[in-house]
């Protein structure tokens, strides 16, 4: 067994009346967390009215990634789930999160 750090991808962009928009790809988990969440922090200096997460490369979410999310939901007026693959999109459900995100419905 090999130990690996998934790969992560995280790329911002600033949008129209503070809003920022997160495309996030690959895996977050424990191994990468600090890594997702040290790029929400430069983020949320800037101080955005809503953090739109873009998730349609994001492969794996676990635990970690879900709790670097929900701090960043507390600092910002709102959070959005857009894209979200099949397999986050079913955590962010099963987790109640899908509502307080406002997973979109596609």
């Amino acid at each position: 067994m090999t130990d690996r750090t998934p790969e992560l991808v995280v790329e911002v962009v600033d949008g129209p009346d503070r809003n920022a928009m997160v495309r996030v790809s690959g895996e977050i988990d424990l191994s990468n967390a600090e890594t997702f969440r040290q790029k929400l922090d430069e983020v949320l200096q800037r101080r955005p009215a809503v953090i739109t997460f873009e998730l349609a490369g994001l492969e794996f979410l676990d635990s970690s990634g879900i709790a670097v999310m929900v701090n960043a939901a507390r600092e910002c007026e709102g959070i959005r789930v857009t894209n979200a693959s099949p397999i986050v999109r079913r955590v962010l459900e099963v987790t109640g999160l899908g509502d307080v995100f406002g997973l979109d419905q596609t």
